[in-house]
């Protein structure tokens, strides 16, 4: 392909064009020619207070499809790249923002330009989605959107205690879920697509893959608590049951739960509103609880002392 022209968009709105380049050689001694041209000391703010800098607009056309790099020029070092691609035949639009680029990087992208046919360099951009990737990117999708499910739970059945046994295997489930997901998302972060996201909003690559590494741990945690929570609200059965108290929180006034006591072979504090009630409450002293009961937890509606 060629370039069909580059133009300068100065701050103070006055446009120079420097005509088109076919030939990588020529390319070099534009650019050159473009950022002597350009005094940063004409960077001013307009009217709406807003920063205004010089942008370099390169264009290349063929038939009906337009190419267009824009580069907001922040020095002579460095800018703000972006990538638009026009097909009115097909009636197609893209872009592709990259973010802080160096003007060395820049150069790349337009020797690219130019010695690449449409098709390699709209492939390059815009790669076509396999059916594999596209089922990692809707699996990753179901997994944050469930993981989101699962920590919303823990607001909407906040009152629920666990089975100390299915309490174990829930760890262990979230441990396996979590080996099971890791390599997706170390694979969509260190893919292509990853890394320019990455770079577009300032992040290292080892930076992101820590926070997947540290993130993932949350997520299959609250993708296993989602799923308990659902399990239990779908099975659960209104049961009346014979339990022991094991222990009881040292104050009344608990952050989040008032009276907290504690039962035998279940995890986690019931809530007794009734100080009196709280005080008596003495470890192996046993009592008769209603509420709603599942193989994973169970929902004390009421509790009386036997």
């Amino acid at each position: 392909m060629k370039i069909s022209t580059l133009s300068l968009e100065l701050a103070s709105g006055q446009t120079q064009q420097f005509g088109g380049v076919t030939s990588l050689t020529g390319l070099k001694v534009r650019l050159k020619e473009i950022l002597d041209s350009v005094v940063f000391e004409e960077l001013e703010e307009d009217a709406s207070g807003a920063l205004t800098m010089p942008m370099l607009i390169v264009q290349a056309k063929i038939k009906q499809v337009e190419i267009t790099f824009t580069y907001d020029l922040l020095s002579k070092e460095d800018g703000l790249l972006a990538l638009y691609y026009t097909n009115t035949k097909k009636v197609k639009e893209r872009q592709k923002e990259f973010g802080f680029v160096s003007f060395a990087e820049l150069e790349q992208h337009l020797q690219r330009l130019l010695s690449e046919s449409e098709s390699k360099f709209v492939e390059y951009y815009f790669p076509k989605q396999t059916r594999v990737s596209q089922a990692l990117k809707y699996a990753g999708i179901a997994y944050i959107c469930a993981a989101c499910f699962g920590l919303l739970s823990l607001v909407f059945f906040a009152d629920l205690i666990w089975r100390d046994d299915f309490f174990q295997s829930a760890f262990i489930a979230a441990g396996i879920t979590y080996i099971m997901t890791l390599p997706v998302l170390l694979f969509k972060a260190l893919s292509q697509e990853g890394k320019e996201r990455a770079a577009l909003l300032g992040q290292s690559t080892s930076r992101q893959i820590l926070a997947i590494l540290v993130g993932n741990v949350i997520f299959s945690c609250a993708v296993i608590l989602g799923g308990c929570h659902l399990l239990h609200k779908v099975t659960a059965k209104s049961l009346e049951m014979d339990v022991t108290f094991s222990d009881k929180h040292r104050d009344y006034w608990g952050k989040n739960c008032k009276g907290g006591v504690n039962i035998e072979h279940f995890f986690g504090a019931v809530c007794l509103e009734d100080r009196a009630y709280w005080k008596v409450i003495r470890p192996g002293m046993r009592a008769v609880a209603q509420g709603e009961s599942s193989a994973v937890a169970f929902n004390v509606k009421a509790i009386e002392l036997k």
